[in-house]
């Protein structure tokens, strides 16, 4: 009698997680379906909240930890939030560390929901195929040292069979715009993270982007923005190999096209790439016409006016 009450209570524990795990998913299909802005998703807090809330409530169905099956169901808890819902809340970049640090924790086996997501076009209703590629994505680490926003597309165009068939030729053809998966959200400066991608993929482009933190999310002149210098980066692979990582370059100021993408401050035209000028406190108390000085030309001039002055 005693086992059968265990049993009933176990069987009563996964029918509880399951409902959980369903109505976590059934949070990001709804975060998924929001229209946002194109191409720059960002981490939307309440929307997080939500997914946190019904995180909880799944650990706790899950039972004592001590209890046969609740390490397993923990960590189902755990993908489809961080691998389904956070993504769909545009926070998987922010929550990185945390998944890592959790799924370590609760001695998880797969850390690939940790990341972007750039394999599945939408969420869909299967909880299992909606987590970000344990088997059939290749999870590429990004480390973003710079001080730009990232924008990834994905090519999945291979060689021209009619120059391999006819000329024994290997001609690897090139996206056009409308034949890219453009990756739903952007990896924001001096993170690291992971990218998810479909295994058959071609090349990776990756752009230089600005975006307005600042500004709210439906704000109707929020500023945002793909740069075309510095040229986009492609990185090449096949179904076997891939590059390892992705590594940004470090940067102290942001690249820009325009004063608009430089709140505060303006994009100085004389350097290339442009970049957003960094700012002395003496530009500020100094003549306004000394404002759009670039820093160093202001200090070549104190220089030069030091040595005249010996």
């Amino acid at each position: 009698r005693r086992r059968r009450r265990r049993r009933r209570s176990a069987a009563l524990r996964r029918s509880a997680t399951s409902a959980a795990l369903a109505a976590l998913s059934a949070l990001a299909d709804d975060t998924a379906q929001r229209s946002g802005l194109t191409g720059g998703l960002q981490c939307v807090a309440h929307e997080l909240r939500a997914c946190r809330e019904a995180y909880d409530r799944c650990l706790v169905d899950a039972g004592p930890a001590g209890e046969p099956g609740a390490r397993d169901q923990a960590c189902a808890c755990a993908d489809v939030y961080y691998g389904v819902c956070a993504r769909a809340a545009g926070c998987a970049a922010a929550l990185m560390p945390q998944c890592v640090d959790t799924l370590t924790e609760g001695r998880c086996d797969d850390a690939s929901v940790c990341g972007v997501d750039c394999f599945h076009d939408d969420f869909d209703d299967d909880t299992a195929a909606s987590l970000g590629a344990a088997t059939d994505a290749r999870i590429v680490p990004v480390n973003n040292f710079g001080a730009n926003y990232l924008r990834f597309s994905v090519c999945f165009v291979r060689e021209n069979r009619r120059a391999l068939d006819k000329f024994g030729v290997v001609r690897v053809d090139r996206c056009g715009e409308a034949e890219f998966r453009v990756c739903p959200y952007w990896i924001p400066p001096r993170t690291f993270t992971a990218l998810a991608v479909a295994r058959n993929a071609s090349y990776v482009r990756l752009e230089f982007c600005v975006l307005d933190d600042d500004s709210p999310d439906d704000a109707p002149d929020r500023h945002f923005a793909c740069l075309a210098d510095p040229r986009p980066v492609e990185y090449y692979g096949t179904e076997l190999w891939f590059p390892t990582s992705i590594d940004v370059a470090y940067s102290e100021a942001a690249y820009c096209a325009d004063d608009r993408d430089c709140p505060g401050s303006f994009c100085d035209a004389l350097r290339s790439p442009r970049v957003c000028a960094p700012k002395r406190a003496d530009q500020f108390l100094g003549p306004l016409r000394d404002f759009k000085t670039p820093t160093w030309a202001a200090e070549a001039e104190e220089e030069r006016a030091g040595s005249e002055a010996l």
